[in-house]
Parts: structure tokens; C-alpha cells; sequence
């Protein structure tokens, strides 16, 4: 895991997924994640912050045809408004998970509120790697 600040834990998500549906997710999230990332290191500026509703925010209409779909769908909460706070609590969890597997540094700051979720930034560095990790030896 790579947060320069300090070692982030990474809850699970509140509803089920199969391994298959998690690496959809997590792909189609990785992707928004390096266009971002991509857009900062053109402009070199680093010092903007993202939050997960800056890629997957919006009516919950707009996931349909996307992985994210699965998070809506599998939610189990009565109403309509807890269901869409328990989706956006796992789309938070499964961009942390992306972010805290990618070489890329990120910074976070916890959000003030349940309104101002956890927010990151990319350093602009990559962590060093092992030899090993790369050549598998």
C-alpha cells in the first residue's frame, strides 16, 4: 500500500461480490484513475485533490452499462436513500483498494463529515519496486 501519510486500512465493502465482479470494478476504476493521473503529469500539477464522486458521482442512472452497476444492485438496505449511501460506501472502499495497489503515491486526507468523504491526491512519484516483484524471482 502506497499513502504517504501513513498506513490506510482498507475495510471490506458492506455487500458481496464474486472475485470476478471485483476485477471488473476495480478495472473500470483503475481507468478513471490513470486518465486523472495521466491529465496531471501532462500538466505537471500535483497538487489537486479527487474524491470518488469526482469519477462516480451523479445519479446512480449514469452506472448503468458499467461494472459499477454490480455495487448498486447489490445492495440490501430498504430505502432508496440508504441504498444509495451503502453503494457509495463501496465505491469509496473499492477506489481506496485501487489506489492503494497501484506503484503510484498517493496522499489522503480524511473527509470532515459524512457529506465530505475521504479525498487523495497522486504525489507525482512512483514507490520503488523490487527486482524480484518484477522479473518473479
Amino acid at each position: 500500500m502506497v499513502f504517504v501519510n501513513k498506513e490506510e486500512r482498507i475495510l471490506p465493502p458492506r455487500a458481496e461480490f464474486t472475485d470476478e465482479e471485483k476485477i471488473k470494478i476495480r478495472t473500470f476504476m483503475q481507468g478513471a484513475v490513470y486518465a486523472w493521473c495521466r491529465k496531471q503529469e501532462k500538466s505537471k500539477d500535483f497538487s489537486q485533490w479527487f474524491q470518488a464522486r469526482d469519477f462516480f458521482d451523479g445519479d446512480e442512472g449514469d452506472w448503468i452499462g458499467t461494472p459499477l452497476e454490480i455495487i448498486r444492485d447489490r445492495q440490501k438496505p430498504s430505502d432508496e436513500e440508504k441504498v444509495h449511501d451503502a453503494a457509495g460506501k463501496d465505491v469509496g472502499y473499492f477506489l481506496k483498494q485501487v489506489l492503494a495497489d497501484d506503484r503510484k503515491v498517493f496522499e489522503t486526507q480524511e473527509g470532515k463529515g459524512p457529506y465530505d468523504p475521504r479525498k487523495y491526491r497522486w504525489t507525482g512519484e512512483y514507490a520503488e519496486t523490487d527486482e524480484s516483484e518484477v522479473s518473479g524471482g
